[in-house]
């Protein structure tokens, strides 16, 4: 795996990196769209830790179908990589060319405007201590992410949270019938996140979520209600698991 560095700021180029190291695992997952594929050409990753810059390699550089990593699922971009202990305030991914979108069955370019160059940028505070081993979490939003244009051109603008797992919580359930509901939705004061429930088990499950207490809706199918539940707490590092959930009519 190959590792650059660089400094975050030109001035920082003397930035002494030697020194005790954090071990870092990247995951990639994403919340829910209605298009049928979002296939983003994943490259390398960058890190900077403090103020200076680690890229990285992917162990598998190439198409990553966003629409498949969803309810729990998620990508492996990177493991195992070392960096220096200290506050990860950053993050980039570098995109190739190869990228697309399939609706209604027909595929289509994705253009990504100065991704393959400068990557995309993924704010994130986090802590790492020396000689402990973190999972960092990118929440690739596919939704957020696609601006139509119009006579099927779309433009990739990402919009990428990342966390590491230890600070964020989950919430998930099934619901039964399984396909009496469409989706899960979780809010509180400040965000909204939401997934598609599976409609084979009525298995879901929300990602992301700063430590709190959450509204959780299940949007339902005819004939079955709508059903909220409020004050659903989510603990860092913790799922949050939610009674089976049966949908009234």
């Amino acid at each position: 795996m190959t590792l650059i560095t660089f400094s975050c700021n030109k001035e920082d180029n003397d930035n002494n990196t030697s020194g005790s190291k954090s071990t870092l695992k990247i995951l990639l997952t994403d919340a829910p769209a209605t298009y049928n594929a979002v296939n983003v050409d994943i490259q390398s990753v960058g890190v900077c830790v403090d103020s200076t810059w680690f890229y990285f390699d992917l162990e598998t550089p190439g198409i990553y179908d966003l629409i498949s990593l969803s309810n729990g699922t998620s990508a492996l971009l990177v493991s195992n990589v070392n960096v220096p202990s200290g506050i990860i305030t950053q993050m980039r991914l570098f995109l190739g060319d190869s990228n697309s979108i399939v609706v209604d069955s027909v595929t289509y370019d994705l253009k990504t405007p100065s991704a393959q160059t400068s990557g995309y940028k993924v704010k994130i505070n986090a802590p790492i201590s020396a000689g402990a081993t973190y999972q960092v979490l990118l929440d690739f939003d596919a939704a957020r992410s696609i601006v139509e244009q119009g006579n099927g051109k779309y433009l990739l603008k990402p919009v990428v949270t990342g966390s590491l797992l230890e600070n964020i919580g989950q919430i998930d359930g099934t619901v039964v019938p399984a396909a009496g509901g469409t989706v899960a939705e979780a809010w509180n004061a400040t965000d909204t996140f939401s997934v598609f429930i599976d409609q084979a088990t009525g298995f879901f499950l929300i990602n992301s979520l700063e430590p709190g207490a959450y509204s959780v809706k299940i949007t339902a199918v005819t004939p079955y209600l709508d059903t909220t539940f409020t004050n659903v707490p989510v603990i860092a590092g913790q799922v949050t698991h939610m009674d089976s959930i049966f949908l009234a009519q």
